[in-house]
């Protein structure tokens, strides 16, 4: 199976991620339209980069990266770094091959990370993170308010943060809009998926 690359430097190239029953990439339609939404309605506005510069020098993490989908397009469209989280072992290696691929090995040297990890638990990351994306499996969605509250306690993302958590559409989560001082502040359908981008409560 072979991931396209929507946009960026890397637009156009195939990322081969081995199919398996425990994994479910993101597609390529879901992807743009979390990265539409967040170029046009909230980096522009919030983080001072205009649509053309898409991610640059943002620090990102694509956790339960799986075949990290999420993440190559970060880098594609100009992300600082980005930093991939998967308990599974094979996922990880798979990762590092494709990322040499994709970036070459003195970018990849440069901008990647790739920590093998079994979510909540956080690895320690090189900075505050300005991006997260959150793809858990559908049937433990609940790992997300704790995956927030270990946000909060490692101090691990900037002031003006954005956390895009995609879940099943009948799944709305969390009930009250939030996770302690994260807010749920925007939300876009996406074929089956729900995209909820979640911002510091008064932020945005």
């Amino acid at each position: 199976m072979r991931i396209g690359i929507i946009a960026g430097k890397y637009g156009g190239k195939k990322v081969l991620a081995k199919q398996s029953a425990d994994v479910r990439p993101t597609s390529c339609r879901t992807r743009e339209t979390a990265f539409n939404v967040l170029v046009h309605r909230f980096l522009v506005e919030r983080i001072g980069l205009s649509a053309g510069e898409q991610l640059k020098g943002l620090m990102v993490a694509d956790l339960f990266a799986g075949t990290g989908g999420y993440g190559f397009e970060a880098l594609s469209r100009g992300a600082e770094s980005v930093s991939f989280v998967e308990a599974s072992p094979q996922c990880c290696e798979q990762i590092c091959l494709a990322g040499r691929g994709v970036c070459g090995d003195e970018e990849y040297e440069k901008r990647v990370r790739v920590w093998q990890s079994r979510l909540p638990e956080l690895p320690i990351f090189d900075g505050q993170l300005d991006l997260v994306f959150v793809d858990p499996p559908y049937k433990n969605i609940d790992v997300v308010e704790r995956l927030a509250h270990n946000f909060m306690r490692a101090s691990v993302l900037s002031a003006s943060a954005i956390v895009v958590v995609e879940h099943d559409f009948a799944r709305q989560l969390p009930c009250d809009g939030r996770y302690g001082t994260l807010e749920v502040c925007f939300q876009k359908k996406a074929q089956r998926s729900m995209l909820s981008f979640f911002t510091f409560k008064g932020k945005f």
